[in-house]
């Protein structure tokens, strides 16, 4: 079995190598069997601080939950979309059960908390809910530098939908990350919270996954229907750009081409020693729907 690392199979110091690699992106990590996102640990006081006794917890649980029992029962327990109590209580008893196990001390279901309610027992007594949790969890993982940097967006779009995140000493599949993202995002949304700070510092990062999706999807088109990204993806790629950080400027561009038709990467010579403005005016000329203040 091969192992690919960024960090060990491309010499950053030799040009050549750089530019030999950057077409090889998109069949490297689109041809893997698993593509591993690996974002190292927060540190403990960080944890300790939001409550949480290891990094993943939470995510964890919901990787278990949505595996086991589908995307239905996940937006179940994060209380989003409504249980028909009485239905499947087998099930119910179950999911529970997990619960116990992960050893999270949450609310789940529609449970909820009545400050002037005495029943410490159904109400939760001052506990807050999972998807309040996961929030800030997903906060503590989406700081990681690991998701700032633009290669990633080339490097999860492409990969197998059975990639998974490494955080600390859990793993959890990279899709559950998004379905998580999917629900907390909608229920923001309908909540008319996306203009708290929370949310808004979690909004780029829930962009890129459901970029991701929208990736796939096109992927998954037959060949006949056209595979290129439509206007839309190429704002929302265009969006996700501007969030992301990378250590060359011409990796504005390159990092990206792995995205585009034959067309756009023929168009565009690939020598990190060319000027980025050159590297930029032939993209440019090859993307017109790509404005140029967005890329520089």
């Amino acid at each position: 079995m091969k192992v690919w690392v960024d960090a060990l199979c491309i010499n950053q110091a030799d040009v050549a190598d750089r530019n030999a690699h950057v077409l090889r992106v998109r069949d490297i990590f689109g041809g893997a069997f698993s593509v591993m996102a690996w974002t190292k640990e927060s540190e403990q006081r960080d944890l300790e601080f939001q409550g949480l006794s290891q990094p993943g917890e939470h995510l964890e649980l919901c990787n278990v939950v949505l595996k086991l029992y589908g995307k239905r029962a996940l937006e179940e327990i994060l209380g989003v979309k409504e249980r028909g109590w009485g239905v499947d209580d087998e099930q119910y008893e179950e999911v529970m059960g997990l619960v116990r196990i992960h050893n999270v001390d949450v609310l789940v279901f529609n449970q909820f908390y009545w400050e002037e309610s005495d029943d410490s027992d159904d109400f939760g007594s001052g506990r807050v809910h999972l998807r309040d949790v996961l929030a800030m969890e997903l906060m503590q993982l989406f700081r990681k530098r690991y998701w700032s940097r633009l290669w990633v967006i080339q490097e999860l779009a492409v990969s197998p939908t059975m990639s998974t995140v490494r955080w600390g000493k859990l793993t959890f599949n990279l899709s559950t990350l998004q379905a998580v993202c999917e629900i907390l995002h909608a229920q923001a949304k309908t909540e008319e919270r996306m203009h708290e700070e929370l949310w808004q510092e979690l909004k780029p990062r829930f962009d890129l996954l459901a970029f991701i999706s929208t990736w796939r999807e096109l992927e998954a088109a037959p060949a006949d229907q056209g595979r290129q990204l439509s206007d839309a993806s190429i704002q929302e790629l265009k969006q996700l750009e501007q969030h992301a950080a990378c250590s060359l400027p011409q990796d504005k561009v390159y990092g990206l081409l792995g995205l585009f038709s034959l067309y756009v990467t023929s168009a565009v010579t690939i020598d990190y020693t060319r000027e980025s403005a050159d590297v930029v005016g032939e993209f440019l000329s090859a993307v017109p729907e790509w404005e140029a203040s967005t890329v520089n």
